[in-house]
Order: structure tokens, then sequence, then C-alpha cells
């Protein structure tokens, strides 16, 4: 059975939370095809989006600090191809400015 274009590449998403501001960026690299990643390929695309105030800024209403995360998790979701999500791991860090 021949591979897809989209099992091509691997992908992985960072979401950076820091004290300015949330950002989201999906970074993407060639996959071998036996599971292993040819890590020199690996390509970042630029932040796809930026929330800010800083989550510590809103630390206080799970809402909104739920909500948050939620619009940049979609909005990584959007630059990796569906047969990719349940594969794509997600990383998040809170970082201090």
């Amino acid at each position: 059975m021949p591979r897809s274009a989209d099992a091509d590449f691997q992908y992985a998403v960072v979401i950076d939370a820091g004290s300015s501001g949330s950002r989201v960026r999906v970074y993407k690299w060639l996959d071998n095809g036996g599971g292993q990643a040819l890590m020199p390929g690996v390509r970042s695309m630029k932040p796809t989006l930026k929330k800010k105030p800083g989550l510590a800024d809103v630390a206080y209403n799970h809402d909104e600090v739920r909500d948050r995360i939620q619009q940049l998790i979609r909005n990584a979701s959007g630059h990796v191809p569906p047969s990719q999500h349940s594969v794509t791991p997600i990383y998040f860090m809170a970082t201090a400015g």
C-alpha cells in the first residue's frame, strides 16, 4: 500500500506559555519510513498564533486558561494533517521572562 504524502512527515506542536503571552509553533520533519525522524530536515513554521497577556495574568480564571490553551491547540491542528493528529506530540512549556 503506498504511503500518503502526509505520512512522509512527522510533526510536533510546541506551546510556549511565556510571561508576556502564549504562542504555538508547529515543527515538521521528514520521516525515513521506519518511524525514525530525519532531524536535519526539521522545519519550523512561524508561530501560528500568539495570545496576550500571559497565562499568569489570567491564572485565577480556570475557564480563561482552558479556553486560551484550547485556542492554541485548535490553531495548531490546522497546520497538521488530520491523519497525523493522533500521533503528533504536544509539548507545553511554561517559561518566565
